[in-house]
């Protein structure tokens, strides 16, 4: 497991996964006339590739700013999450 997580490929087979997600969840939304948006999912995802990108960097034993930065995107794109569904909450 440590092989795994200090070469990359466990959280790059992860992002690799993700972005597989990304697409699949755009393409649906091409094809459909109705439904939910794929904006409505982007935020949480991305908040999930920034995390796993901090984890790879916190393994790697990489700079304090590059970790904080990941976390801090992170922060941002559940807030802007918890923005949206306040929106939609409010609204009802």
């Amino acid at each position: 497991m440590d092989t795994l997580l200090n070469s990359g490929v466990l959280i790059g087979g992860i992002l690799a996964l993700v972005v597989i997600e990304i697409l699949a969840l755009w393409s649906q939304q091409k094809g459909a006339e109705h439904g939910m948006s794929i904006s409505q999912y982007l935020p949480n995802l991305l908040a999930g590739v920034f995390l796993m990108i901090a984890v790879q960097l916190a393994v790697w034993d990489a700079s304090n700013t590059a970790l904080l930065s990941c976390l801090t995107l992170a922060g941002l794109c559940h807030l802007l999450e918890f923005r949206k569904n306040w929106r939609r909450g409010s609204r009802t």
